[in-house]
């Protein structure tokens, strides 16, 4: 990942953007915890190196940028009552990591009203697919290992965004140009629940899906004990990982299809089957 000092101090940061029309952001400090990761590595990694990026596309005269932010900007629990959140849904953020893309979007924003570029902020929820990592690859691991699969009782859906799906919303708002100035949310078209997405898993990897119904109290147990884990190693069941079990977070993408004409092009299956076939071939290469 580029740094910001890398931004600042390259005498080719500016030429790097000379000619460009649109720059899609998505460098980045990712969503996640344990031992090394502080606020001060979000505030770096997402808000300064944004800035820098930011300036850089400025002094080259780009037209349209586009920052890959996070539902995380307005919080885990903005949902949790199964009202879908929209793009006027308000936080706070419930983690750092949130506080820092909201930060970021906020500075797109005020560069988009002080220049006169598009200023685009795509807000995804879990983002599954080739070349995975964090909570989606923990899925895969555990159901092709195996192992019991913690969901949530009662069952609540939670949307997700497969890398293909993104890759298409990005095209989308390019091609819509001034009518995708703005906040969206993008996801899947279908919001499974823990249980469905576990059981798409195993059908894509042949392999028998343990489903582990597990009420929420326990759960929260369990996150607990893994935060304290999580310190020396990492673990598939932090408090985070447990409050995403058993809390709804279903996305309203209404705005991103009315505006830009984005349809995502994967269903859940095949999105979960591609990325499935990714995963084999990377254990057998492994």
């Amino acid at each position: 990942m580029a740094t910001v000092e890398d931004w600042r101090n390259l005498s080719a940061a500016g030429t790097a953007l000379d000619g460009a029309r649109v720059v899609v952001h998505a460098a980045g400090v990712a969503h996640r915890s344990g031992p090394g990761i502080t606020a001060a590595d979000f505030h770096r990694g997402n808000v300064a190196l944004t800035a820098a990026v930011l300036e850089a596309a400025g002094a080259a005269g780009v037209q349209h940028f586009l920052y890959l932010s996070s539902v995380a900007a307005v919080g885990e629990r903005a949902g949790a009552d199964g009202a879908p959140i929209t793009e006027s849904t308000c936080g706070p953020p419930a983690t750092a990591y949130g506080a820092s893309k909201l930060a970021a979007e906020e500075l797109v924003r005020a560069a988009g009203a002080r220049t006169g570029m598009i200023a685009t902020a795509l807000r995804p929820p879990m983002i599954y697919g080739e070349g995975m990592k964090g909570n989606p690859l923990r899925l895969f691991d555990l159901v092709a290992r195996g192992l019991p699969v913690p969901v949530g009782t009662p069952a609540v859906r939670r949307s997700t965004l497969y890398v293909g799906n993104l890759a298409a919303a990005v095209l989308a708002v390019i091609g819509a140009g001034a009518a995708s100035d703005g906040t969206f949310l993008v996801a899947d078209a279908e919001a499974p629940t823990a249980a469905e997405l576990a059981r798409q898993v195993a059908a894509a990897l042949g392999r028998p899906a343990r489903i582990w119904p597990t009420p929420t109290a326990v759960l929260r147990v369990l996150g607990r004990a893994g935060d304290v884990l999580e310190r020396v190693v990492p673990m598939p069941l932090t408090t985070a990982k447990a409050r995403s079990l058993s809390s709804a977070l279903v996305l309203d993408t209404s705005r991103l299809a009315a505006r830009t004409g984005h349809r995502p092009p994967f269903t859940l299956e095949a999105g979960v089957r591609r990325t499935a076939a990714w995963y084999a071939a990377r254990r057998l290469a492994g």
